[in-house]
């Protein structure tokens, strides 16, 4: 039962590829997670606002606490959002104003948060948004599929979903 960290937090997650998010400045929020059949709230409480960061296991801040909503980690790689101190829940990125970016687990700058919305990576690229508009970056940040698209999908299995105006078509 070793002390590895301070008790300066105001949140801690589990550890994920080594690292856990850590918060200072934020607030819990009870918010209405689902009704259920008899229509009683089930209720969940969510950290918002304040400064998020990663911690390794040494308790060392690998991720400064510098930004305003982290995503989780997938294969090493961080979805990134820069807010002005607006309070929204951690896990909520579909309506979050902002911009968003990536970073390594290690802290390095894979793109700049100039992204309006981005996604997890799947099999290597990830879906941004900019403008209402819709393109593929890769995991070293080059856009490899261009921000054209009025509706984008996921690529599975080495194919993309896309739309332009109310029609449908695939990318590879």
């Amino acid at each position: 039962g070793n002390v590895i960290t301070p008790f300066k937090y105001n949140f801690a997650g589990y550890f994920r590829e080594g690292l856990a998010c850590i918060n200072i400045g934020g607030g819990i929020r009870k918010t209405i997670d689902s009704l259920t059949g008899g229509f009683q709230k089930v209720y969940k409480e969510k950290v918002i606002g304040g400064k998020w960061g990663f911690i390794d296991k040494k308790g060392k801040e690998i991720i400064p606490l510098e930004y305003g909503i982290l995503g989780e980690m997938h294969d090493g790689i961080i979805k990134v959002n820069r807010l002005n101190n607006e309070a929204y829940p951690v896990d909520v990125t579909s309506f979050i104003r902002g911009k968003w970016g990536f970073i390594t687990k290690d802290g390095k700058k894979i793109t700049d948060c100039i992204y309006d919305y981005v996604d997890d990576f799947k099999e290597g690229y990830a879906r941004v948004k900019i403008n209402d508009k819709w393109g593929y970056i890769n995991t070293n940040g080059d856009v490899v599929i261009a921000i054209k698209y009025d509706n984008a999908w996921d690529f599975n299995e080495g194919l993309a979903n896309v739309a332009i105006g109310d029609k449908c078509g695939y990318i590879n």
